[in-house]
């Protein structure tokens, strides 16, 4: 018998995109998947799956997340330190695992 650990799999990506700053303006973005699943029987704790449905998807899989972040300052107009943001999050949300009847 396998441990769940050993049988389980999370794989992802991530990708950063950076805006340096040009006229004050400046941007970046971060997109990221990630997937995970966990295999019966579990040894020694819970056991995340059932005869019919042998794989279980936990709560931090995320199909798709993004973070975008948009700044501008304004030192150039004699405003030294006052800057202006706005911040964007996308989750995909939490995966719902079906129970069979």
């Amino acid at each position: 018998m396998h441990s769940t650990t050993r049988k389980s799999k999370i794989d992802g990506a991530l990708v950063r995109l950076t805006l340096n700053n040009i006229h004050g303006f400046g941007a970046f973005t971060v997109l990221g998947h990630t997937r995970s699943r966990l295999f019966s029987p579990e040894i020694g704790g819970i056991n995340f799956g059932t005869a019919y449905a042998p794989v279980a998807r936990p709560d931090h899989d995320q199909a798709f997340q993004q973070t975008t972040n948009l700044q501008y300052q304004f030192a150039e107009q004699g405003l030294r330190g006052l800057w202006l943001g706005l911040t964007w999050r996308f989750d995909s949300g939490l995966v719902v695992v079906r129970v069979p009847d």
